[in-house]
């Protein structure tokens, strides 16, 4: 049960062990406070029945969780508007909310903290402006982020983060009673193993396992799970853990580090490569990203821009239809991976980009 005492104390371990042992984790944290995103959710109080939108001012300071999750398809999010913007700032119900976000309501204020950060509610959906500049700003949004809390076993905000509306029986403990030499019975309990993404200690992408963890399967997610200095991801079965340096769950007995695991192995390239790097580091990430579902083929760039913005620091070239300007030949010559060639070919996903891009 991921909502239980006992998991959540395990959070507590986790997070503590990493604020105090990992310098890259914090560093682009203050020990008090950082930069505040435009707009976060307050969550108020345990024992009220409703949170706010707050909007915050030039330069204000906090510290805050943010939240990823699949919008779904039949059931979307509730949604700030421009009609209802203004209500959302007085008050929203958490009896409205999804089921994902009032459980992640929930655990942030377990945390202790105040302030959480969810896309579909802080960013004014149908102003064209405003959702530009939250694009523009993600990189510094999720990085800046004490946690992001992943409800990565659910497809629609209607599952939860907790794990509470998941079909127990492939979980359950089973028994069996063993006769030894020494005619001793003995009894041994078993269950299905817990799905793990990471397959092997010397994986070097991200794998897609959209079975298990449909939320690995969205292109969005792809940089909210580089940039974010921890994720805490919400599994069927258990809690899993991802940070700048390690990596674990609720089911290892110890914490896991291996140099190659993505999450650590892209952010630390993010972190100090030059701009004679950029080609072959952004080729890398787009072979990964490239293989996620988008809803919409027009926000394949946009949901890639918090990667694009550190790189833009070290490398002025314009980005042309997902490739660099600078090496446009080179980033030209992609092709789709032998087990795709037996796929129908299906019409260009937008049709505003060039055939010569990867993006079609």
């Amino acid at each position: 049960d991921t909502s239980s005492d006992a998991s959540f104390k395990t959070v507590q371990k986790w997070l503590a062990y990493c604020t105090l042992n990992h310098p890259r984790c914090n560093a682009g944290l203050s020990k008090t406070a950082t930069l505040l995103p435009p707009r976060v959710i307050d969550v108020g109080l345990a024992s009220e029945s409703t949170v706010r939108l707050y909007e915050t001012e030039d330069g204000q300071k906090g510290t805050y969780v943010c939240l990823s999750h699949c919008w779904g398809t039949t059931s979307k999010p509730i949604e700030t508007t421009t009609a209802n913007i203004d209500q959302k700032k007085k008050s929203i119900a958490l009896s409205g909310l999804s089921k994902t976000f009032q459980d992640a309501i929930d655990f942030v204020r377990r945390l202790g903290m105040r302030y959480i950060w969810i896309d579909s509610l802080c960013i004014v959906q149908d102003d064209k402006a405003d959702w530009f500049r939250h694009a523009k700003s993600m990189a510094a949004i999720y990085q800046h982020s004490y946690l992001t809390l992943a409800a990565t076993w659910a497809r629609d905000g209607t599952m939860g983060c907790y794990n509470v509306a998941r079909d127990k029986s492939s979980n359950k403990y089973e028994a069996s009673t063993l006769h030894s030499d020494d005619s001793q019975l003995q009894s041994v309990y078993y269950r299905q193993q817990l799905p793990h993404w990471w397959a092997s200690k010397r994986t070097s992408r991200f794998t897609r396992d959209g079975t298990n963890f449909p939320l690995l399967s969205r292109a969005w997610v792809f940089q909210e799970r580089i940039l974010s200095p921890r994720v805490l991801h919400f599994g069927e079965g258990e809690l899993l853990w991802e940070c700048l340096e390690e990596y674990t769950c609720e089911c290892t007995s110890d914490i896991q580090v291996f140099p190659n695991y993505p999450k650590s192995h892209h952010s630390r390239i993010l972190e100090s490569f030059s701009e004679v790097d950029i080609p072959a580091v952004w080729r890398q990430l787009v072979s990964e990203y490239s293989r996620l579902d988008i809803t919409y083929p027009s926000d394949r760039l946009p949901a890639l821009m918090g990667i694009v913005e550190p790189m833009r620091k070290v490398n002025q070239s314009r980005i042309v239809a997902g490739c660099w300007e600078s090496c446009l030949f080179y980033d030209m010559l992609w092709s789709c991976t032998a087990k795709h060639l037996h796929y129908i070919p299906l019409p260009r996903p937008d049709p505003t980009v060039p055939s010569w891009s990867w993006m079609a």
